[in-house]
């Protein structure tokens, strides 16, 4: 039996300010969005990690201050793993 394996990204968006609805995407992976993806909003980045395969499969708000409000949000997807030929 093979057993699929996966591999994750994640994308974190954070709104511009407290009374904002704009909202920026801010990193992938933890790192700088790529130069490619500069200026674009979160959905058009989700859009273009889906058609290189990714699968969104979890979201979650961020919340923080005082008093507390959404300050952005995370973004998990997944792909399957490459196997070597």
């Amino acid at each position: 039996m093979i057993v699929q394996k996966w591999e994750y990204t994640w994308l974190q968006a954070e709104r511009k300010g407290m009374f904002s609805s704009e909202i920026i995407p801010i990193s992938i992976n933890g790192l700088a969005i790529p130069q490619k993806w500069k200026g674009l909003g979160p959905h058009a980045i989700l859009n273009q990690l889906g058609e290189a395969g990714w699968e969104l499969v979890a979201s979650n708000a961020m919340m923080g201050g005082d008093p507390v409000y959404l300050l952005g949000w995370v973004f998990i997807l997944k792909r399957p793993k490459s196997t070597p030929s």
